[in-house]
């Protein structure tokens, strides 16, 4: 098993693990159709293998991590659009690279994403509606989504 299949297979163990109801039928994948249509939303041509594979075994259901983020589809058709739309209407010159991937968006003013050319374990940036320019909120995509579990579990 490679690192990133390791590394969401060990998420989704860490959610089982404190889900109200620890019941495999909580989690449900995308399929391959539904992750081409969500690139093609997004314009991007690749994805890191660690977030494919995050798709693949819960783009569609999370358990609890749907309490925290909406980062599943049908929503991740439009995350993209509505991130650049937030920042042109509140006249922000900060743009999305055409590479971005949005994966997440906390209450439609933060959003989450990461560059396509980063590698398969790519560095996490964020902004809020007002910010000027990003953060880097991780340094790698398996650090956000531990980040993740940990804050269900507490």
């Amino acid at each position: 098993m490679t690192f990133e299949i390791e590394a969401i297979e060990a998420l989704k163990g860490n959610l089982l693990s404190i889900a109200l109801r620890p019941d495999h039928r909580v989690f449900e994948g995308c399929t391959e159709s539904e992750i081409a249509q969500i690139m093609k939303m997004q314009g991007v041509s690749r994805l890191p293998l660690l977030y494919k594979q995050f798709l693949l075994l819960m783009g569609r259901k999370g358990g609890r991590l749907q309490n925290v983020l909406d980062l599943f589809y049908p929503t991740l058709l439009e995350l993209k659009k509505l991130a650049s739309d937030s920042l042109e209407f509140d006249g922000n010159p900060f743009q999305l690279p055409s590479d971005a991937f949005v994966f997440a968006t906390h209450l439609t003013h933060l959003y989450y994403y990461f560059s396509t050319a980063d590698g398969d374990d790519p560095p996490v940036y964020g902004f809020e509606e007002f910010d000027k320019t990003p953060r880097l909120i991780d340094g790698r995509l398996s650090e956000f989504f531990d980040g993740l579990y940990h804050d269900l579990k507490s």
